[in-house]
């Protein structure tokens, strides 16, 4: 998947990129490979810069932040 630029999209579409991502990749939804969980995905994106979409995942981290506290309410 390319690169994209999560500036002015909404929560919605953040998840919807990282969903189809998630779906069409064994390698994060497939718990023989790994976790598999979206969470874990997204974290994993949100906290390495090898992958390409590691701002949509630190975007959607931040729009799903309940306020007050330091974790996304996913």
């Amino acid at each position: 998947m390319a690169y994209t630029i999560p500036e002015g999209k909404t929560a919605a579409e953040l998840e919807a990129e990282l969903r189809t991502v998630f779906a069409d990749y064994p390698e994060y939804h497939d718990p023989q490979f790994g976790p598999g969980t979206f969470e874990a995905m997204v974290e994993k994106f949100a906290n390495d810069d090898f992958y390409k979409l590691h701002l949509v995942a630190k975007a959607f981290l931040v729009t799903c932040k309940p306020k007050g506290t330091s974790r996304p309410g996913m």
